[in-house]
């Protein structure tokens, strides 16, 4: 058996690992151990798995021993070939019989090929390796060396009991079961009580030497560790029975429901509870280091320690995966504003925690045990991967509450706008709506945080707090913006409304030509101030104006009215010569009824004339600036300038005053040419005369019809043309036309070509005349260049440049156009 088990872990090595070599290093790697659970196919997050280890004497078999249990292939001594030490250091390997069970198989402990001192140091650090790692250890021992010391290991047990007793002392779960198998016993030669009672006596001995607690002083060894022996019979001699004894030792390690089975206890799992198999080889260093180096076996800090290092791993693989899902979610944030952004935080959040609970707790037990060393030491690891995972989301959650805060601007903007009149007049309750638009806005970037925010996360309060003030702020500036606007708008509406209601009225004022002109113009301010302060006493109350704010408007408002008085004024100015004519006219050429007036002999019409002149200069003064009113009620004209109460400045009065005189000069001669027509009477014996020489053509063209339809057009024309008054513009008018006949027959007949020297001689008599006129300025004549120029001028041409200057000079507003003067 042994030699063909050699040939067979000769190729089946592959399933073995290295733990400690003989130089007593830790020699395996975390990458060959990864490799050799992977070919056990166990897990890495597993933590239900049970370690069987072996020690005893050197070629005692412990290693066939092992290789008949679990199926494993350590290397074994060939007999017939040599003599000695086959394992060296520690092996581990899996059992093929049950699944989660690890094997370990260590040097033997009173190896003559070593110093001794290194025998014994190597022994006591392997014995409390698997002591530390082990659930059931194995001591092989044979029969027929019971009651000898060195070989039966007792110092070595003795030191197994020390440490048991502190691993025992430090956690009452953390048991290991010593199984003593007793090799080559024979039943007929010395029964197995007798070997059992002989070990029980040497374990007591042991026992009452190993110094103990105070708490454990009374304790009996059986109380303290779970001691069972096991007895396999002759191999040599006794094969089949050997084989049996072999096969049911083995079904102890199979089925835990065999009632005798060795993982039927209270602390099955227990060591591996906190060691996954990912954290095993780490353990595994840790241990042998503290071990080595002669520390103090603490088994629940080297738990601890390792559960801290594991548990940093796993926060950190769960924050990388986490790194890894959160791009997409980061991607959405950076596009705009993510609709269930905190259920995909949760999400993020619970599926990290997930995985790290997945590798960290075992189970639902092991997760809520919060007050044990390793419990705490996971969740604390846990809060730790929470806080970096929200401290990473927070960012994203800035990022998602200034979106959702640019969203509740525009949203305030929007509802700001749709609440605006849409025909440029000011809104009458502006504070309302604001206050309206602020709670809608605000409730809805409440919504937006709450629904963003993670459950239990630790996120910036004050900060969240502060995006609500920024967010108010951003809104009072909008709302002083609009409110600025509508202020605008309300400033609009006045202006148009007094463009509607008071423009119009000064403007007729102005055109009357009243000499009451500003009393009247000062009460329609009046009217007006109280139009406007109607309308703004309406709406300026939903601004929620202060005081001084009120009465700033209110005086902008008078200040418009004024400006509007200026600029109706000057525009009614630019008409100043024929508002004065009209006045005129109406006290030189209508009476006291507006008739026009017949001038007869009795009249006296140049002191009339003189005073009309008089009141239409007076008319002139009232126009020329802003005057207060009678009752002296503006006493004081709120921000109008001297410059803007001036209409007609005063190097333009006597412009206007001069061109009225011209103006007016005509309506005297035509007065007067009507009274001295009316007193130019025919005589009664010129009009007998006429009807006693004429009486023959009287009766021809009375008898004749076309002479008669003839004489009544002329009649009625002469009616009309004397009821009009328009004789001397139809005189004019004749006359220029013969003179225009006559030149275009006399062209006919005797075609004029004048030379180069008449066109000369022509061109200076018109500039002369120009001259004359102040429209083009010349050099003054002497009266000898007059008198050749006027001999070598056609008469032809002098006739037609006076003719024109018999052209009506104006027409009156009232009456018919005045006479020209006569040439």
């Amino acid at each position: 058996f042994s030699r063909g088990h050699q040939a067979k872990s000769k190729i089946e090595m592959n399933s073995l690992v290295e733990i400690v070599d003989e130089t007593t290093a830790f020699s395996i790697t975390g990458t060959q151990f990864t490799s050799f659970v992977k070919r056990l196919g166990l897990s890495n997050t597993s933590t239900e798995y049970s370690i069987v280890a072996v020690m005893g004497g050197q070629s005692g078999g412990k290693s066939t021993l092992m290789n008949l249990l679990f199926g494993t292939q350590f290397a074994v001594l060939n007999s017939t070939e040599r003599r000695g030490a086959t394992t060296k250091g520690i092996w581990m390997g899996g059992s093929q019989y049950q699944h989660g069970v690890l094997v370990l198989d260590s040097e033997g402990t009173d190896s003559d090929e070593k110093d001794e001192a290194l025998v014994e140091t190597f022994a006591r650090q392997s014995a409390l390796f698997a002591l530390a790692l082990a659930e059931v250890l194995i001591v092989n021992l044979w029969a027929h060396d019971i009651g000898k010391r060195q070989a039966q290991n007792l110092p070595v047990l003795e030191t197994i009991f020390e440490v048991n007793l502190s691993l025992f002392q430090a956690n009452h779960n953390n048991r290991t079961k010593l199984v003593f198998v007793i090799r080559d016993h024979i039943e007929k030669v010395t029964p197995l009580k007798v070997i059992e009672d002989a070990l029980l006596n040497s374990i007591s001995i042991i026992w009452d030497r190993v110094p103990k607690p105070e708490q454990f002083q009374n304790a009996k060894v059986g109380e303290i560790f779970d001691i069972e022996f096991v007895g396999l019979r002759h191999y040599d001699l006794q094969r089949r029975e050997f084989l049996q004894d072999v096969k049911d030792f083995s079904d102890r390690f199979r089925a835990s429901t065999n009632p005798r089975s060795f993982w039927a206890t209270d602390f099955h799992f227990a060591k591996s509870r906190d060691v996954p198999i990912s954290g095993l080889h780490d353990y595994c260093s840790q241990l042998w280091s503290s071990i080595k180096h002669r520390d103090e076996l603490n088994i629940v800090s080297q738990k601890a320690s390792l559960t801290n290092s594991l548990c940093e791993k796993y926060c950190q693989r769960s924050y990388d995966k986490f790194l890894d899902e959160c791009s997409s979610l980061r991607a959405s944030v950076e596009s705009g504003l993510v609709a269930k952004f905190g259920s995909e935080c949760s999400s993020l959040v619970e599926q990290a925690l997930g995985r790290y609970d997945k590798e960290a707790f075992f189970n639902e037990a092991d997760k809520s045990n919060k007050d044990s060393e390793l419990g705490r030491i996971k969740h604390q690891r846990r809060t730790q991967l929470f806080d970096r995972v929200c401290a990473e989301l927070a960012l994203l959650f800035e990022r998602q509450i200034r979106r959702a805060m640019d969203i509740c601007v525009d949203l305030f903007e929007k509802q700001l706008q749709n609440a605006l009149p849409t025909n440029g007049t000011a809104i009458s309750d502006l504070h309302h709506t604001v206050q309206k638009a602020s709670r809608s806005s605000q409730a809805k970037f409440v919504e937006i945080q709450q629904e963003s925010t993670i459950k239990d996360a630790n996120w910036d309060r004050e900060g969240i707090q502060n995006s609500l003030e920024e967010l108010k702020r951003r809104f009072r500036k909008i709302t002083l913006e609009t409110r600025k606007s509508q202020f605008q708008c309300l400033k609009s509406e006045a202006k148009n409304l007094l463009k509607v209601e008071f423009v119009p009225k000064i403007a007729a004022l102005l055109k009357q030509g009243s000499m009451d002109l500003w009393n009247q113009v000062h009460q329609e301010r009046i009217t007006a101030v109280s139009l406007i302060t109607s309308l703004l006493t309406s709406k300026i109350k939903g601004f929620k104006c202060s005081t001084s704010e009120e009465e700033h408007v209110s005086r902008e408002m008078e200040n418009t009215i004024l400006m509007c008085i200026r600029d109706e004024s000057r525009n009614q100015v630019g008409f100043i010569e024929q508002i004065l004519l009209k006045r005129f006219d109406n006290l030189f050429r209508l009476d006291q009824d507006g008739i026009p007036r017949r001038w007869d002999q009795t009249d006296e019409i140049r002191p009339l004339f003189k005073e009309s002149r008089i009141k239409a200069f007076e008319l002139l003064e009232v126009y020329a600036g802003f005057r207060n009113g009678s009752d002296g009620s503006e006493n004081k004209l709120p921000d109008m300038t001297p410059e803007d109460k001036v209409f007609i400045p005063a190097d333009q009065l006597e412009d206007i005053k001069c061109k009225f005189l011209q103006l007016t000069e005509g309506a005297l001669r035509e007065a007067e040419i009507q009274r001295n027509s009316s007193s130019e009477k025919i005589p009664m014996w010129a009009i007998a005369m006429i009807v006693v020489l004429g009486f023959n053509e009287f009766t021809y063209i009375l008898f004749n019809p076309f002479l008669f339809f003839l004489l009544i057009i002329i009649v009625s024309s002469t009616f009309i043309v004397y009821k009009l008054e328009i004789q001397g513009p139809l005189m004019i008018f004749g006359r220029h036309a013969l003179q225009t006949a006559s030149e275009r027959l006399e062209s006919l007949f005797r075609p004029a070509q004048l030379s180069y020297s008449d066109k000369a001689v022509e061109m200076g008599e018109l500039g002369s005349r120009f001259s004359e006129s102040g429209k083009l300025g010349t050099r003054s004549q002497t009266p000898s260049d007059q008198v050749s120029q006027q001999k070598d001028v056609d008469p032809r041409k002098i006739q037609k440049t006076r003719g024109l200057s018999d052209l009506p000079s104006r027409t009156s507003l009232n009456g018919p156009v005045s006479k020209a003067k006569s040439h």
